[in-house]
């Protein structure tokens, strides 16, 4: 596989990192001050949105890139376009009010730091989603996403949270599998699995195509909550 061709930024690796490295000091503060861990926490979501939109205002000119070709035998392949740094900056905001509002919300609830650590880690997870310039790399990040959100689905430990989070887990494990094998068998047939060129490679598949096909939209279904796949939803 061969990286997207895009003048090369390491921006959109750090955007990334930032959330992913300091969800692990914003767990341990948490065991000493509780206060501070709040302040980090909103900081680097802060921090996280400004760096987006400078993302944002570089791509406007052009798409950038970030390849490392030796990650997982695949590579990681970060390319972004208006449309991904657009979505990039909307849930980076968010995620920024999100984390703001918590402070809060979250003050008489059990187990914060955990909350916190996690929630930095799926926002890591979903802005990789949208940073992404091939199908294994979006696969790496919404598995990332998947599996952090997980405790943010039982947080409250409850009998109906920890019915919802099995029926999440066991779903998105599901579709996990389903995306690649869809991903190993792309990779098999055509040797690579960047976006552009595959529309145009698969036609020559034959009936492969369709069950590449069918793999993939069942995998992103069950995660995007696409309907009749959307049944663990409304319980989490």
């Amino acid at each position: 596989m061969t990286p997207l061709t895009t003048p090369h930024s390491i921006l959109p690796l750090v955007i990334v990192l930032i959330p992913l490295l300091f969800s692990m000091a914003v767990g341990y503060l948490g065991k000493k001050a509780e206060h501070y861990r709040n302040v980090l926490a909103v900081f680097v979501t802060g921090i996280t949105f400004l760096l987006a939109m400078i993302l944002y205002l570089k791509v406007s000119v052009q798409p950038v890139g970030f390849y490392i070709d030796t990650f997982l035998g695949f590579g990681l392949n970060l390319c972004v376009d208006s449309l991904g740094a657009f979505f990039t900056l909307l849930s980076s905001f968010i995620w920024f009010l999100a984390t703001v509002f918590s402070w809060t919300y979250m003050s008489h609830e059990q187990a914060r730091s955990r909350y916190y650590f996690f929630l930095l880690l799926t926002e890591a997870g979903c802005l990789g989603v949208f940073l992404t310039g091939d199908l294994f790399s979006l696969f790496f990040f919404f598995e990332l996403m998947s599996l952090a959100s997980y405790p943010l689905v039982v947080h409250a430990e409850t009998k109906e949270a920890m019915d919802a989070g099995q029926s999440y887990l066991f779903l998105g494990v599901a579709g996990g599998l389903s995306l690649l094998l869809g991903i190993i068998l792309l990779n098999g047939f055509l040797g690579t699995v960047a976006f552009q060129p595959l529309l145009h490679k698969m036609y020559g598949l034959g009936a492969y195509r369709y069950l590449i096909a069918g793999l993939l939209l069942v995998g992103f279904g069950i995660k995007a909550g696409m309907a009749p796949l959307h049944i663990w939803l409304p319980k989490a």
